[in-house]
């Protein structure tokens, strides 16, 4: 097997959609996710390749809404695969992250429809098809620092070969049914390549945060095989990312997974970072299937013996205080596998 290695982080070949790879499982994965505090809007939209063929792209759109509503459309196309006429970014018939200018300035576009539903009922089972409603969403995004790529270790890693990431600002519009809300705050976004199983995976954590000021932080954690652990974690200050250590990180909680409060505990070579979290109220579950697909709801109370069956993930947006100065971000965690 041959592993694809990063390339310049100024080069619009690495940002777009690469070749796909003769390798079993091969994939490729776009996220975008971000929170506006003044509509209570938060999102979390996901972007990949099948590992059956990877000329189609799978969309997730996500939208958390507030009085616990969730926004959700998912389907399947060759749209954004070479050849198909889409030639700045992935693409599903609805979901389009366009890049206009590599590690610069992305868009984010949704055309076609989703379902509104209660995010609660997507801890009872995988949702089922219903009633939609139309949905357009239009969104610039602009990173605030340089990209993070995860490093030594991710040749062990059976989720991706290559993975970075950028915190920033989204700004745009929101529109569905009869409600249009014009959003803006911090975000993020992620790019990852080469072949992903999670099958092998037992947990994970992922938490970001993003203020203001342009500092920003993120900590990823995963246990993959019983003697397989691995970590990645940086805070950044504008154009300045150093790496950290990580001493402490929420985990999967009680029944929905939701960690609460919590603290984020790094090791710089500044000295510690102690960043103290909170979730919101603006979240959805969803399950993981092997190989590797992306569905709507989780069946809380369904047993986690099989690996093979849908493994139960919560996106939740989250509050964090930083030395003083409040910020948003995500919380992302799986329920733990035995192993």
């Amino acid at each position: 097997m041959t592993r694809q290695e990063i390339t310049r982080p100024t080069s619009i070949d690495h940002e777009l959609p690469h070749e796909p790879a003769a390798t079993p499982n091969w994939s490729e994965n776009y996220v975008f996710c971000g929170f506006d505090p003044t509509q209570a809007v938060g999102f979390y939209h996901h972007m990949a390749r099948m590992p059956y063929d990877p000329e189609i792209w799978r969309g997730a759109f996500g939208m958390m809404l507030p009085d616990g509503l969730a926004l959700l459309g998912k389907d399947h196309g060759r749209t954004g695969a070479p050849g198909s006429g889409v030639t700045v970014g992935p693409a599903s018939p609805s979901l389009a992250f366009v890049c206009r200018e590599p590690f610069r300035r992305w868009e984010v576009r949704y055309d076609g429809v989703a379902r509104l539903v209660p995010a609660a009922q997507l801890t009872r089972g995988l949702l089922r098809d219903g009633p939609t409603v139309p949905v357009r969403l239009e969104l610039a995004f602009e990173p605030s620092t340089p990209p993070w790529g995860f490093g030594e270790g991710m040749e062990e890693e059976t989720w991706a070969d290559v993975h970075y990431e950028h915190p920033g600002r989204f700004e745009g519009r929101l529109r569905y049914a009869d409600e249009s809300l014009a959003l803006a705050g911090t975000g993020y976004r992620d790019h990852s390549v080469g072949p992903r199983d999670v099958g092998p995976m037992l947990s994970h954590s992922w938490v970001h945060g993003e203020f203001r000021s342009g500092r920003a932080f993120q900590v990823f954690a995963a246990h993959t095989r019983p003697d397989q652990r691995f970590a990645s974690a940086y805070v950044a200050t504008g154009a300045a990312l150093q790496a950290a250590r990580v001493r402490s990180v929420p985990g999967w909680a009680g029944r929905d997974g939701d960690p609460g409060t919590f603290v984020v505990s790094l090791d710089t070579d500044d000295g510690p970072a102690e960043i103290v979290g909170r979730t919101l109220g603006q979240r959805y579950h969803w399950s993981a299937l092997r190989p590797w697909e992306f569905a709507f709801g989780a069946d809380l109370d369904a047993a986690d013996s099989d690996p093979a069956g849908a493994w139960p993930v919560l996106e939740t947006m989250a509050e964090f205080e930083w030395d003083g100065e409040r910020g948003y971000g995500l919380v992302e965690v799986t329920r733990p596998r035995p192993a």
